[in-house]
């Protein structure tokens, strides 16, 4: 240290708080002065006690508090300050860090280059290194060009190469920009001359960022050039500032269109055009033109990516492309397809996965929403995420586009209209007294979803579905879903309060009950409670059950909330008593089918029912209503006049389960496929196999009987005939007689008579007995 006098590095941690370095930066510090010094043969004690001259006041206090009373040596001090300011990080959280960091203003791709060096050396890439490194320089450069030359490179394309033409782009962007701007020092008089020495800050970094060779020429030109004469600058002729010249390359009229003229790269305040006169002519369409079409794009923020997104309001799901998922969000996990999509003229959609992101457009954020990869096509924006966003269509006067309504709104607008309340009924649940009350802990929501949690919380608040309380001897924590739309629903746990609540026992039809009543009818409504538990009041008595703790306080439902184990039967049996008496209506909780054999009965009884919710104060989503329709979907079937089918989508998900690899699989595919029972013929006989395998103390085998069995009833769902609806059937009875005839086609007859019902009474049918 006395050879040569060097400075030791700056204190580590002088004083409380955060170190002004990283610790693993600042101990190379340290380990570089030793070196230095030439103290690295020194005793371990000399070296701690320099490390504790460093480290500074606080620094000091930790290490004592992490020794706790013992001393240790230098590299267990060492690893002691490792252990506290350098804690090991999850692998992913620092990918995370890495595919956040984008490039900032006025750093160059060099430097950015080598900051993805250090951020990606710690995330255990291996030999997928420089590739994560070469799609973060695309995909987050702040150079347009760069992203686009680049992304013309074949697929092969290297890090060392995108480096080196975005390096090349940059300089020569650079260069340009030196150019203009001694071309513009050189056509635009100053008012008195400059000293060459009185460079502007930008210019000179402008400049230094430029070839060498070129700034020297650039220089040489300058003082080569003789100087203009002091003069006042003439107003621009486009935009009429003093500021520039005209046709200037930063006039801020490049590229405007006058409102005057219509002509461009002028302002209407110097246009010297006469105004153009606008006819408004009547347009006569004699064709359909089948030319380009001009499609409306809109950029969105995906996980902080700007994505263009096609319109299509038609579309009811959003996609993206798979070549967009490769570029930008390759390392993001994709789900399997949830679904099958069709496109225009049934073509099937060929689906790779689903990506879950956050959509950002303007100051509006959608925390988590669910895009559909498909293998090709533009990236949509469907009308799932148009309505997320809260767009709306407007006219050419900018007013909203109003929904096109039916007769049927038009007649009773009073049951569309927010959110009702039962005036007649309010429910207030049994409780075991022998339970006693129990106040949960917060439960701490994210700090990304907080917003929106607030902001639905106090749309609750505002309509009167919520009230602040102080405190209840019952406290829950609330639950977040996703809406289908992207939004966020808010629910309450309220398991711990199920468990002291007595449910009523009013019974919940089943499938078959319900559809045995559509038998001869035509025509079907469906109508859909708009948020229906939230229209029964809950009794005053029994709002404390519903009290949760929130980050904004607490807070307790004033109306029958979803997930109380009592709701369902209460809210069934106000149904089944407001609308008692009205013949053809099937109920099953806030989804109404209102049916009839002829157009005119299903409309008397569809006003009879809609007076009926009128009175008690009930209201609809008319979004999810249908009216006067031949077919509808209900309780997982399609109805019609025709009879009942399974519903495509259900069926579709079926298809979709992979081979069961546990009993617990096979227990949820039996149930699954257990729904459509009656399209299935001989389901014991098949399921065997796989029944066999729920057995106790049966191991667990799988065969190919089991796989044939799955096979089977697939192929069985997808060719499921149209049951027919059962009439009111007499007693059907076999007859065997001597002379019977056993005629295989009479049989068949006889079969399809007894699925189908007959329409005469007194049907016989013929079979061979014995």
């Amino acid at each position: 240290m006395a050879d040569i006098a060097l400075p030791p590095p700056a204190p580590f941690l002088a004083l409380p708080g955060e170190p002004p370095i990283p610790w693993t930066r600042w101990l190379q510090s340290f380990d570089t002065f030793i070196l230095a010094v030439g103290l690295t043969d020194v005793s371990a004690a000399r070296k701690k006690a320099l490390l504790l001259h460093c480290l500074g006041a606080e620094g000091q206090r930790v290490l004592s508090a992490l020794e706790s009373g013992t001393t240790s040596d230098y590299d267990t001090a060492v690893e002691l300050l490792n252990a506290h300011f350098a804690a090991p990080q999850s692998a992913l959280l620092r990918r995370f860090l890495f595919r956040q960091r984008h490039q900032l203003p006025g750093e160059s791709v060099q430097q950015y280059v080598a900051n993805l060096r250090g951020l990606a050396s710690t995330c255990k890439f291996g030999a997928l290194q420089d590739e994560m490194i070469r799609d973060q320089l695309i995909e987050h450069t702040n150079d347009a060009k760069v992203r686009e030359t680049l992304l013309l490179e074949p697929d092969d394309l290297s890090l060392s190469r995108s480096i080196t033409i975005a390096v090349r782009i940059e300089s020569a962007a650079a260069c340009a920009s030196a150019l203009t701007k001694q071309q513009t020092i050189a056509d635009c008089p100053a008012p008195s001359p400059m000293p060459p020495s009185t460079l502007q800050p930008s210019q000179n970094d402008t400049l230094a960022a430029a070839d060498s060779s070129t700034v020297m020429l650039l220089r040489r030109q300058q003082r080569s050039r003789p100087r203009p004469q002091a003069q006042t600058l003439r107003p621009c002729d486009n935009c009429g500032s003093s500021s520039h010249l005209s046709r200037a390359q930063n006039c801020p009229a490049r590229g405007q269109t006058c409102r005057n003229c219509g002509k461009r790269n002028h302002f209407a305040s110097v246009c010297r055009s006469a105004p153009a006169v606008s006819v408004q002519a009547p347009t006569i369409i004699h064709n359909v033109y089948s030319g380009p079409v001009s499609f409306k794009a809109c950029s969105v923020r995906l996980n902080d990516v700007c994505i263009p997104l096609l319109l299509d309001t038609g579309a009811s799901v959003s996609l993206l492309n798979m070549h967009t998922y490769n570029i930008f969000f390759g390392a993001l996990p994709l789900s399997a397809p949830a679904a099958s999509l069709c496109g225009y003229g049934d073509s099937k959609i060929d689906l790779v996965g689903s990506l879950q992101v956050t959509v950002g457009y303007g100051s509006k954020m959608v925390p988590s929403f669910t895009f559909h990869v498909a293998r090709r096509g533009a990236n949509l924006m469907g009308l799932d995420l148009f309505s997320a966003l809260g767009f709306s269509l407007v006219d050419t006067k900018g007013a909203a586009i109003l929904t096109v309504s039916t007769p049927w709104q038009q007649k009773w607008p009073s049951l569309f209209d927010g959110l009702g309340c039962l005036t007649a009924f309010a429910h207030q649940p049994l409780l075991n007294p022998t339970i006693k009350p129990v106040i949960q802990p917060l439960r701490r929501i994210p700090l990304a979803l907080r917003d929106s949690v607030s902001a639905e919380l106090k749309q609750l608040l505002d309509i009167g579905i919520i009230e602040p309380v102080d405190a209840s001897p019952w406290v829950s924590n609330l639950v977040v879903a996703q809406k289908k739309s992207g939004a966020l629903r808010v629910c309450v746990d309220l398991r711990a309060v199920n468990k002291a609540v007595i449910p009523d026992r009013f019974p919940l039809p089943t499938s078959e009950e319900l559809i045995a009543q559509f038998h001869g009818s035509t025509m079907f409504s469906k109508l859909d409670l708009r948020q229906g538990y939230l229209q029964v009041p809950l009794h005053p008595s029994s709002r404390n059950l519903t009290a949760f703790v929130t980050h904004a306080g607490v807070f307790r439902y004033t109306r029958m909330p979803f997930g109380l184990s009592s709701a369902p039967s209460c809210f069934q049996k106000i149904m089944v008593s407001v609308l008692a008496g009205i013949p053809g209506v099937a109920i099953y909780l806030d989804d109404v089918v209102i049916h009839g054999p002829t157009p005119e009965s299903h409309d008397e009884r569809l006003s009879r029912v809609f007076a009926a919710l009128a009175e008690h104060k009930l209201t609809l989503n008319a979004e999810k209503c249908t009216f006067s329709a031949p077919t509808i979907e209900y309780v997982g079937f399609r109805l019609s006049a025709d009879g009942v089918t399974p519903l495509r989508s259900n069926i579709d998900a079926i298809l979709a389960i992979p081979e069961p690899s546990s009993a617990a699989q096979v227990v949820s595919f039996l149930g699954m496929t257990g729904y459509y029972l009656k399209f299935l013929p001989h389901y014991s006989a098949t399921t065997a196999p796989l029944r066999r395998l729920l057995r106790k103390d049966e191991p667990w085998v799988w065969t190919q009987a089991c796989s044939d069995a799955v096979r089977a009833l697939k192929v069985q769902l997808t060719t499921a005939p149209v049951l027919a609806h059962l009439g009111n059937l007499r007693c059907i009875g076999y007859s065997h007689r001597s002379s019977a005839v056993t005629d295989p086609a009479r049989c068949r007859e006889a079969h399809r008579l007894c699925i189908t019902g007959p329409q005469s009474d007194g049907a016989e049918i013929l079979g061979g007995g014995t």
